[in-house]
C-alpha cells in the first residue's frame, strides 16, 4: 500500500520509491509490475526514467483503497 499511497501523493520512478520508502529497488519494481498488472497504476516513459501514476481505476477507487490501507495495517 505504500508504493500506491506515495504515487498517489506524487508520481515517481522506481528509484524514486525506493529511495522513499526505503526498499530494495527490485522489490519495488516486482510490486509496481503487480500493480500494474491489476489495473492500479500507469506508465509514462521509458526505461529507467519510467514514471509511475495511479490509474483512473485508482483514482475513482481511492476511498475503498484508503478504506482497506486502514483494514491491513490494524486501524480497523
Amino acid at each position: 500500500m505504500n508504493i500506491l499511497k506515495s504515487i498517489f501523493e506524487q508520481p515517481m520512478n522506481a528509484h524514486q520509491l525506493s529511495v522513499k520508502l526505503r526498499l530494495n529497488y527490485r522489490t519495488i519494481e516486482h510490486h509496481l509490475q503487480i500493480l500494474r498488472k491489476n489495473g492500479l497504476v500507469t506508465v509514462v516513459g521509458d526505461g529507467y526514467g519510467q514514471s509511475y501514476f495511479p490509474s483512473e481505476a485508482a483514482v475513482s477507487n481511492k476511498g475503498l483503497i484508503e478504506e482497506l490501507e486502514r483494514r491491513f495495517e490494524g486501524g480497523a
